[in-house]
């Protein structure tokens, strides 16, 4: 079984601690992940699933 999602970060901001200020930089590419995560079945379970491979493409032009 594969699993397929996109990661869109442009809503994750960073907050300098001593003043609150939230720093919010200008959406880009850069924000855009795509994973692809290959699960087989877990050998001493009949319902259970694990992760075998995990593909991570950074900078998904598909996932905007």
């Amino acid at each position: 079984m594969e699993v397929a999602f996109c990661v869109d970060s442009t809503k994750f901001y960073s907050k300098e601690v001593k003043t609150g200020k939230v720093l919010k930089g200008a959406p880009s590419i850069t924000d855009f992940d795509y994973f692809k995560i290959i699960m087989v079945k877990f050998p001493t379970g009949d319902s259970l699933w694990q992760a075998s491979k995990v593909y991570v493409e950074a900078k998904a032009a598909k996932c905007q």
